[in-house]
């Protein structure tokens, strides 16, 4: 599909700057792109402000998914039904259960952020590959030799 608005000469935008337009609301002549989150050294793992990045909604919407998609049909979610189914009681389960998940949240953030200060991005990716790859074969050892 070719874009009318441009001359023939001119070259459509690569997909990614499109997806950044779209999530950040901005063109290029309106310039940088904007955040509701202050700039400070702590926003990010790599000590530059989250606003380079794309700012509160871009880092919002990326965590929300990752999150979303990684919940559906784990385990909590399967004891939130059962409990629920249980207890007649939903919107006290929902209750219980968001909270909880609150509060693990904010300790993975408090403790992402205390480890951000003493090791580099790049040590903190290694880590958490190999702790997850660590408790993947475990996980498949115990399947594989019960």
């Amino acid at each position: 599909m070719v874009d009318s608005n441009l001359a023939p000469s001119q070259t459509p935008p690569p997909t990614s700057a499109i997806v950044d337009q779209a999530i950040n609301n901005t063109s290029d002549a309106e310039g940088p792109p904007t955040a509701c989150v202050p700039e400070s050294p702590a926003n990010r793992i790599d000590g530059t402000p989250a606003t380079t990045t794309g700012g509160f909604r871009r880092e919002f919407l990326m965590a929300f998914i990752a999150i979303f998609l990684a919940e559906l049909g784990d385990k909590t979610q399967l004891s939130t039904l059962l409990m629920t189914a249980q207890s007649h009681a939903p919107w006290v389960v929902f209750l219980g259960a968001a909270t909880a998940l609150i509060v693990t949240s904010m300790l993975g953030v408090l403790v992402g952020r205390w480890l951000a200060k003493y090791l580099p991005p790049a040590i903190l990716r290694t880590a958490s590959g190999v702790t997850l790859l660590v408790i993947s074969s475990l996980l498949f050892w115990d399947i594989v030799h019960p």
